[in-house]
């Protein structure tokens, strides 16, 4: 597969600054722990990063971490939880997909596409969103930006994995109310794509994430709010183990690709690992930026 780092363009405005990743929502998505580090180390090269090991509660040192034979980076792609031990054989069919993430520590912010291939993937493209703009961007010009890519072999019959890593500056990001990041490719004749929801609250650079699991609100546009440092501490944190529980409302299209969302409930709830913060019920009634992924599939 060709890098997209070769192939992809970006406006002016945003170079130095913009970067990418893929994405199934895994069921372990929404897991925080306290914790510090450095990024772009991924100490058992497994494909997830060291920082992201934190927020799965998977092990830095070892590739496998529930030891089911599925490696942890295969399995979070798959949509799995890799600290619970999966049958291999009863696995099923599985289809080609695309997952991005994000991450943070300190001033540097991670940007990481993952890609489960059986052949080819072409026609790699991000995009991205906030009040006022949606821009395509093409990452050919963000070589020079720290970055890296990396191809695995699956342990899903005739699968290939890729990840793709782009370092930014967080600060970029916290000087956006609300963005979003979207990634679109053609894999194995196919189009997907998936995106990210950022925010910037009380000094912190947040991700809203959907519950995967019942932990979180199960009703409809219900996720949580959780901070892109998978440190886990954000100014006026409430107390560890809870997190900011949002329902997502959406008012309609922007325009050009960007579709507006409105909080409609937030509240502190529980959940081991995370944290809330004390603006979280107040952020009824902000707005969150997403892109309209069936508009850009379709096109």
């Amino acid at each position: 597969m060709k890098s997209p780092l070769s192939t992809i363009l970006v406006p002016a405005s945003l170079l130095g600054f913009w970067a990418w990743s893929v994405g199934l929502q895994p069921v372990a998505q929404l897991h925080a722990q306290p914790a510090a580090g450095t990024v772009m180390v991924d100490s058992d090269q497994d494909g997830v990063d060291d920082l992201l090991e934190v927020r799965y509660g998977t092990s830095a040192q070892n590739a496998d971490s529930d030891g089911d034979t599925i490696p942890d980076f295969e399995e979070i792609v798959l949509g799995l939880n890799p600290t619970v031990a999966d049958n291999p054989q009863a696995l099923g069919r599985q289809d080609p997909g695309l997952r991005i993430e994000v991450y943070s520590s300190g001033p540097d912010l991670v940007l990481e596409v993952a890609v489960m291939r059986r052949n080819n993937a072409r026609d790699m493209r991000l995009f991205w969103a906030t009040a006022a703009n949606f821009h395509e961007v093409r990452l050919s010009s963000l070589a020079s930006m720290p970055n890296d890519r990396r191809t695995f072999a699956a342990v899903t019959p005739g699968f290939t994995l890729d990840v793709y890593r782009l370092q930014l500056p967080t600060a970029f990001f916290l000087n956006q109310p609300a963005v979003a990041v979207a990634v679109k490719g053609r894999i194995d004749g196919t189009y997907y794509a998936d995106q990210i929801q950022l925010s910037s609250m009380t000094g912190a650079l947040m991700e809203w994430r959907p519950a995967t699991n019942n932990s979180l609100s199960s009703q409809s546009g219900g996720g949580g709010l959780f901070p892109t440092d998978p440190g886990g501490q954000v100014p006026g944190e409430v107390r560890p183990g809870e997190v900011c529980i949002q329902t997502l409302t959406p008012v309609g299209s922007l325009g050009g690709g960007q579709m507006l969302y409105q909080v409609a409930d937030s509240y502190c709830g529980y959940m081991p690992g995370a944290v809330c913060f004390s603006g979280c019920p107040a952020s009824v009634g902000d707005s969150v930026i997403g892109i309209d992924i069936i508009g850009l599939l379709a096109n």
